[in-house]
């Protein structure tokens, strides 16, 4: 078959548009956002990243903290459901595949075992985890990718041994909510995501994202509710082309 030379450099352009194409317009940073968490994958198939912040001024961006080194999911980083414009091809974050969500979210309230945030914290809402609480990951359940309390007195359901939140496990003291498919969840498309603490340089996540223990309290008392803070994650080579269309820092 015959490929006149339109079709050709039609498909030669359809080849070399990047698979990740938003279906409508890129949705930047609103005005009204005044703080962003910058979390940017080395590779979009590794666990290695950084985080910095940055707050937003009469010139623009500034940076107030980082880079930090952080560790991102197992496998990387893939497409997840937040605020910017839902993507048409490529990869897509699914419960289970080690990946963190690449995208603009809103940060969730902080969960923890202590009774108060660091001291210097500015209000961000803060639950205190008890042993009747959990976070729901089986996409068979309802209630998928939300926080569920079991009152005190009412039995615990069968399957909330399987859901329920660790007191127990260090890594866990603290859990900044990720607000990726959420709070309209779609079952099996990721859940559970949250900014803990690390094990160490070499670790790795199920797809959250981890932080050194001075870093993660820095983060907990830098968040402000008046300025409106999003989580911006992407790979580097992502970061470098949205950057612009997102309203982000220069990379």
């Amino acid at each position: 078959m015959r490929i006149s030379g339109a079709a050709a450099l039609c498909l030669l352009l359809c080849s070399c548009a990047p698979s990740w194409r938003a279906r409508g317009p890129e949705a930047p940073v609103p005005e009204t956002t005044r703080q962003i968490v910058v979390a940017v994958a080395d590779k979009g198939s590794g666990p290695r990243g950084e985080v910095r912040l940055f707050a937003r001024g009469p010139d623009g961006w500034r940076p107030e903290g980082g880079p930090w080194p952080a560790a991102l999911g197992r496998h990387g980083v893939a497409w997840g459901l937040g605020l910017h414009s839902p993507r048409r091809g490529g990869r897509g974050k699914a419960e289970g595949d080690g990946r963190s969500p690449a995208g603009r979210f809103r940060i969730g309230p902080i969960y923890g075992n202590l009774p108060a945030l660091p001291a210097g914290s500015k209000g961000w809402p803060y639950v205190r985890k008890t042993v009747r609480d959990a976070w729901i990951d089986d996409p068979r359940l309802p209630g998928y990718n939300h926080f569920m309390r079991i009152p005190e007195g009412q039995p615990l359901p069968d399957w909330f041994e399987s859901q329920k939140m660790s007191l127990e496990t260090p890594v866990l003291e603290w859990l900044v909510q990720i607000e990726h498919n959420y709070p309209d969840a779609v079952p099996g498309k990721g859940s559970a995501l949250f900014i803990h603490l690390w094990h160490g340089e070499d670790d790795s996540t199920s797809g959250c994202v981890a932080l050194p223990p001075e870093r993660l309290e820095e983060l907990m008392r830098w968040l402000d509710p008046a300025l409106r803070p999003e989580l911006v994650l992407l790979s580097r080579k992502d970061y470098g082309r949205l950057w612009q269309a997102w309203g982000l820092p220069p990379p």
